[in-house]
């Protein structure tokens, strides 16, 4: 470029500051071309805005702004870190607006290179214009609709899906199940909270597959307050994974997941005592038995007492079963505090310590 075409980087500073500050972000990356002083111009530029929240609803709450704020108040900045964006169940009009509005943002969010997206939606479907935004690196949907197919998020590593229905509406959809390997390749950490699995091609009580990629090493699961998603088995493979927890707050039907963690270190178990009729106990206690087998590398493990309610519920099952854990270091028993005095029975401690070699394990009893 010659000189005496670069007129920009001869301009003082305080006017090159007051032509930037009525550029959008469009205008200023076509300006930074134009001249050699593109460092110094960029310097500038309006700093980062950290967040913000939108609301679709005619009257947003305290926290939050009506979406129509979002183009002025981010026009002159080149990078968003955070957008959330809420919508409430509307009527059929409102709905399909706000659907419109939602791609135009998210499209706008995209050219700020925003990188965490929290997305309420009541029945929402979640937007395409999101899908497409490469420089997502954390995602959090509530309350969204969805196949397990649609979820393709190649940047993410962060996933939060909390109150999601994943809908299998074909054959080869609820045959293959959820595999995260293909959508979500860069996945490190992964919360499931309170999902629902339902479809016409989905029965009561099939098994559901779960496949995770090799990147995934940390992995949630808040389980219950859902009769729906407690009335399928699932099947959870994860080759990498490191870091595991389930939560089930629920005291209906328990089902406890097959699991296959080859690289587990850390396990934290935690459910509320199922009410269960006595013809079923016996099969809760084996499914439980299942479960824990998959967790045998663990060699940080937290169990809650009600997991030790459930182990020594049917007299004489447990004696016909090997000891799930062999690399164990530590086992912590949760115990509530009404229950500081409660005898652990010594068959279920020689059934979770007596595979781990001999002395290895610390026993510790919390409340």
């Amino acid at each position: 470029m010659d000189d005496d075409k670069d007129r920009w980087s001869k301009l003082p500073e305080d006017i090159l500051e007051k032509i930037v500050s009525s550029l959008d972000v469009k205008s200023m990356v076509r300006v930074s071309s134009l001249t050699k002083s593109s460092r110094q111009l960029k310097k500038l530029w309006p700093p980062f805005y950290p967040s913000i929240a939108l609301d679709f609803s005619p009257c947003p709450s305290s926290h939050t702004d009506h979406y129509g704020s979002f183009f002025p108040k981010l026009r002159h900045y080149t990078k968003l870190n955070k957008l959330e964006l809420h919508c409430r169940r509307q009527d059929k009009v409102r709905k399909i607006t706000s659907k419109i509005n939602l791609g135009k943002i998210i499209e706008f969010a995209t050219t700020l290179y925003v990188d965490h997206i929290v997305f309420t939606a009541s029945g929402f479907t979640i937007p395409n214009q999101m899908f497409s935004c490469n420089s997502l690196i954390t995602v959090e949907l509530k309350g969204c609709h969805f196949s397990p197919n649609d979820l393709r998020f190649p940047t993410v590593r962060t996933l939060r899906l909390e109150h999601c229905r994943f809908l299998f509406r074909d054959k080869e959809c609820s045959s293959g199940g959820v595999d995260f390997r293909q959508g979500c390749p860069k996945l490190i950490a992964l919360s499931l909270v309170k999902c629902i699995f339902s479809g016409k091609y989905l029965s009561f009580q099939e098994l559901v597959k779960m496949t995770m990629g090799p990147n995934l090493v940390n992995l949630t699961i808040v389980a219950g307050g859902c009769v729906n998603s407690d009335s399928h088995q699932f099947e959870i493979r994860a080759p990498g994974l490191e870091d595991f927890t389930l939560l089930h707050n629920s005291s209906g039907y328990v089902r406890f997941p097959s699991v296959d963690f080859p690289a587990l270190k850390h396990a934290v178990v935690d459910a509320s005592k199922p009410i269960y009729p006595q013809e079923h106990q016996r099969e809760l206690c084996l499914s439980l038995f299942t479960f824990l087998q998959g967790l045998h590398n663990a060699e940080f493990v937290s169990l809650s007492y009600s997991i030790i309610q459930t182990l020594s519920m049917v007299p004489g099952i447990m004696e016909d079963q090997p000891s799930p854990f062999r690399r164990l270091k530590s086992l912590t028993l949760e115990l509530t505090s009404d229950l500081k005095h409660w005898q652990i029975p010594a068959k279920v401690v020689t059934y979770l310590l007596s595979g781990s070699p001999a002395g290895s394990a610390d026993l510790l009893i919390e409340s």
